[in-house]
C-alpha cells in the first residue's frame, strides 16, 4: 500500500508542477492581420495650448471729429490698407437763442471797430500825406540853402512818424475786418448747422494685416484726437 501512496504524491507533485508552468509561461498575445499597404498615416495629439499676439496695434483718431460707425468685430479679418474707421470734420452745434444773440452782437461790435479802424485810417492817411507833401517842399528849400539843416530834419522825423502811423492804422483795419468775417462765418454755420454738408472724410487704415483684437466704440460720436 505504500507504494500507492508514493504514486499518488508523484502525480499531485507533476499535477502542481505542470499548473505553475501554466501559469508562468509567455501567454500569446491576440492581433489583428490585415495586408501590407502602403498609404498616409494620421497621428492626432490633443493637449491644451496658449496663443501669444507678437505684434499688436492700436488706431488712434488723428484730430478731433464725428467718428462714423464701426462696422469691424472683433476676430474679423484685416488686410494691410484696409479702411477700418473713418472721421467726419466736428459737426458744428446749434445755437440756443442766447448763443445766437451773443454772435449777432459779436458781429455788430466787429462791424463798429471796423468803421471806427477806416476812419481812423482815413484820419492818419491824410496827415500822412500832408507831411509827405512838406517833406518834399522842405527838401526843395534846403537844397535851395533857404532853411537851415535842423528843421528838415524835424520835417523828416514827422512825415517818418506819420507814415509808421499809417502803416499801424492799416493793419488795425485788417485786423479789424478779420475778426467781423471770423463773426459772421461763426453764425453763418451755426445757423446752417442741420443742413451743414460733410466735409472732407479722415479714413483710417490697417497698417498690417491681421486680425481685430479689440473694438473700443462701436457707435458713432465724437472723438478727440489720440482717442483709440
Amino acid at each position: 500500500m505504500r507504494w500507492k501512496r508514493w504514486i499518488g504524491i508523484v502525480v499531485g507533485a507533476s499535477g502542481l508542477a505542470g499548473l505553475l508552468w501554466y501559469g508562468y509561461s509567455p501567454q500569446p498575445v491576440l492581433v489583428d492581420a490585415a495586408p501590407v499597404v502602403r498609404g498616409p498615416m494620421q497621428v492626432t495629439i490633443e493637449e491644451e495650448g496658449r496663443t501669444r499676439v507678437r505684434d499688436r496695434y492700436v488706431i488712434s483718431a488723428p484730430v478731433n471729429g464725428y467718428l462714423r460707425r464701426i462696422r469691424l468685430r472683433v476676430g474679423d479679418r484685416v488686410e494691410a490698407g484696409q479702411i477700418v474707421a473713418e472721421i467726419e470734420p466736428p459737426k458744428p452745434a446749434v445755437l440756443d437763442p442766447r448763443s445766437r444773440a451773443e454772435l449777432e452782437a459779436r458781429v455788430r461790435a466787429a462791424e463798429a471797430a471796423l468803421r471806427e479802424a477806416e476812419q481812423r485810417a482815413r484820419a492818419v492817411r491824410v496827415e500822412a500825406a500832408y507831411w509827405e507833401g512838406e517833406l518834399a517842399r522842405t527838401q526843395r528849400l534846403l537844397d535851395s540853402g533857404d532853411i537851415p539843416r535842423d528843421r528838415y530834419e524835424r520835417v523828416l522825423a514827422e512825415a517818418r512818424r506819420a507814415e509808421a502811423a499809417l502803416a499801424s492804422a492799416d493793419e488795425v483795419v485788417r485786423r479789424a475786418r478779420a475778426e467781423l468775417e471770423a463773426a459772421r462765418v461763426a453764425l453763418e454755420i451755426s445757423a446752417s448747422a442741420p443742413s451743414n454738408p460733410v466735409g472732407e472724410l479722415i479714413r483710417l487704415r490697417a497698417p498690417v494685416g491681421g486680425r481685430v483684437l479689440k473694438v473700443f466704440r462701436e457707435s458713432e460720436g465724437t472723438v478727440a484726437a489720440g482717442q483709440p
